[in-house]
């Protein structure tokens, strides 16, 4: 009777190690893949904003128009991908610490044409932390982070 339910709690046993894993990697969270709604810039804006904070370059290609993207797949291909990581994302620069500092809010939003601004933060006393996406047929991509002073800020669209 022993050796059957010793034989029965082997399969058992290996059944909770493989579900739930018997190491830390297993363990770690990994963040959920969501499909994003182009037609929806503040999709594309929290989006472009955790690709920035995760230095992902790949998932801020996918968010940026295609001719953007084209010409940063061109860059990895030549092997540049580490000059590109340390521009864009220099722990020391305005750009990657804003992002970093972000709460996950998205604030006030300005549209002038094709171009829409979105308040994610502060810079300091004086600046303001944007997110520029431009619309394209209908879809909203990723452009670049801006920094304008407060005053700047008042004064672009609605």
């Amino acid at each position: 009777m022993k050796k059957i339910t010793i034989l029965l709690t082997i399969p058992f046993i290996y059944t909770i190690i493989f579900c739930f894993g018997i190491n830390a990697e297993a363990k770690k969270p990994v963040p959920p893949k969501t499909e994003i709604d182009f037609k929806i810039p503040e999709q594309v804006a929290e989006a472009a904003l955790n690709a920035y904070k995760a230095k992902d370059v790949h998932a801020l290609m996918t968010l940026s128009r295609p001719d953007f993207a084209a010409r940063i797949k061109k860059m990895i291909e030549e092997g540049k991908t580490e000059d590109i990581k340390k521009r864009a994302f220099d722990e020391n620069g305005w750009r990657y610490r804003s992002v970093v500092a972000w709460d996950g809010k998205l604030h006030e939003k300005k549209e002038r044409g094709k171009k829409l601004r979105i308040r994610y933060g502060y810079i300091g006393a004086n600046e303001v932390g944007v997110i520029e996406l431009v619309n394209e047929e209908g879809k909203w991509y990723f452009e670049d982070l801006k920094s304008p002073s407060r005053e700047t800020w008042e004064s672009w669209g609605e």
